[in-house]
């Protein structure tokens, strides 16, 4: 027979389970004030979450964001994501993710790993715009701990589609073409029509629209960092 005090007794609140969906509370983004950085500052704001950024500009604020937060994010360009990865190593701990928004991960996954932190790599196959639902983000569990499954959570309610690789060097391969192999086929194209003086406007009048995609794709990477693109190709042993 069933005690009559567990008749009536209240039943567990379902409130639990909400808080440990939403566990990355606390965030911190070291390059905050870049393009990337600011946009997703705006849109995990928008999800009611704490974010701090730092930037070189305020370097004195890093180790606060770093110790405070359950999320640290490495949005640095990526010559200089290994050296800032070295320098808050000292105050990363167990309980916290580490992640990076980098384009190539060869040189940043073996630094991640030399700390203390959890680490899921990150790479948002966008750039910085307004309305980021739909877009891809891919997510490589190097050492995850108990964070998987909360980090894709998260970017799951930002509306991105997310994309497991459980091989990082599988993601650097692909980038290599995906990349690497199309941002160099799109400078040598603009290199040559500079290097024979073509009549742009006389090309792009009676060319189709799929070439006229390829002109402004290539005009996109021209108005981009080229320290990037050489990262991007240089970096990339695949």
């Amino acid at each position: 027979m069933i005690p009559l005090f567990l008749l009536f007794a209240p039943k567990k609140s379902p409130q639990k389970n909400y808080k440990d969906r939403f566990m990355i509370d606390r965030i911190g983004i070291i390059g905050g004030s870049g393009q990337m950085g600011r946009m997703f500052e705006k849109h995990f704001k928008a999800l009611g979450k704490i974010v701090t950024v730092s930037d070189e500009a305020s370097l004195s604020q890093e180790k606060k964001l770093v110790i405070e937060s359950d999320l640290v994010i490495i949005s640095v360009p990526l010559g200089a994501a290994k050296e800032v990865i070295k320098r808050i190593k000292p105050w990363l701990r167990k309980d916290q993710l580490l992640s990076d928004f980098t384009s190539v991960k060869t040189k940043v996954v073996p630094a991640m790993l030399e700390t203390e932190a959890s680490v899921i790599s990150c790479h948002p196959m966008f750039g910085n715009m307004s309305e980021i639902k739909g877009q891809n983000i891919v997510l490589m569990p190097v050492r995850p701990g108990k964070f998987q499954a909360k980090l894709r959570r998260l970017y799951e309610d930002l509306g991105l589609s997310v994309v497991v690789m459980d091989d990082w060097k599988k993601h650097d391969q692909s980038m290599s073409f995906i990349q690497g192999l199309m941002h160099f086929l799109h400078i040598v194209f603009t290199q040559t029509l500079h290097s024979k003086d073509v009549d742009l406007k006389t090309l792009l009048s009676i060319c189709s629209p799929v070439y006229q995609a390829n002109f402004a794709f290539a005009c996109r990477i021209l108005q981009r960092d080229p320290h990037l693109y050489t990262h991007i190709l240089m970096d990339n042993p695949e």
